[in-house]
């Protein structure tokens, strides 16, 4: 079975927000989550991608591991339209400037409630 995991910083509440996001958005439900702290992390990506402060986003699709701007993009084909052509324009510099600030801008939550047909498709 093919794996299709975004791993994200689980504490970030930019990040929880993200991870509701690209679930209502997705084609199918086929996409997992799972924070970069956790096992599932453990068992999927290197230590260099699981060692805090985190960088941002980490998609893994076919055994390979795609890190920020890149992730995004990579993301695309698992939206509708027109969220997957917008994804895909996502500029490098952007991403970074987001991900370098998300936890100045935005607060930390510990503790998030995801939505009940969401529970199910968040890994430790």
């Amino acid at each position: 079975m093919e794996e299709s995991i975004v791993f994200f910083d689980g504490p970030c509440t930019l990040c929880q927000k993200s991870v509701q996001w690209l679930a209502r958005h997705e084609k199918s439900q086929s996409l997992k989550f799972a924070p970069l702290g956790g096992v599932t992390a453990k068992k999927f990506l290197n230590q260099a991608l699981r060692t805090p402060p985190y960088e941002g986003v980490v998609f893994y699709h076919n055994q390979t591991s795609y890190t920020g701007s890149k992730a995004i993009v990579a993301l695309a084909e698992f939206l509708n339209p027109p969220w997957s052509f917008l994804m895909r324009q996502c500029p490098h510099w952007g991403y970074q400037m987001v991900a370098k600030n998300r936890t100045r801008i935005f607060s930390q939550n510990i503790a998030c409630e995801w939505r009940p047909d969401l529970k199910n498709r968040i890994l430790d």
